[in-house]
């Protein structure tokens, strides 16, 4: 039997920025990985989305804020979720090392931690911050 090659997947999620919007984003990113039947991802992709959503509502004054989430399937071993956050802001975030009493400043640490990788991007409107999962095979 001939198995068709996997299709990549990806969703989008464009939002106004508000105090809630973290809850909205992880819900998101948990029923479209659900759906996907990628449950194994579904942890890591919520801290990773709730952490940089948290760093533009904390760190700029974007008015809104958009979500991306896609599957890169690589043969039947898996492949990759690659996910993003952008805003409107120009400013590129950074990793940095908080102190024992600072209250802020590990977000992107712990992105640095749980992702294969990730990065940021300047865009024409302002910015993207992305990342990488290694995702298992497929389900068939």
């Amino acid at each position: 039997m001939i198995r068709p090659a996997p299709v990549p997947l990806s969703a989008q999620l464009v939002l106004c920025t508000h105090a809630a919007v973290g809850r909205t984003v992880r819900r998101f990113a948990a029923a479209i990985l659900a759906a996907w039947e990628r449950p194994e991802l579904i942890d890591d992709t919520e801290l990773i989305v709730s952490e940089l959503v948290g760093n533009v509502l904390r760190h700029t004054d974007s008015s809104h804020l958009a979500v991306s989430l896609q599957v890169v399937p690589e043969g039947l071993d898996g492949g990759t979720l690659v996910g993003a956050v952008a805003d409107c802001s120009s400013s590129l975030p950074g990793l940095r090392e908080a102190g024992g009493g600072d209250e802020d400043g590990r977000g992107l640490a712990i992105v640095n931690q749980v992702a294969k990788e990730w990065g940021t991007r300047a865009t024409g409107y302002g910015k993207e911050v992305w990342f990488s999962l290694v995702a298992g095979p497929m389900a068939m």
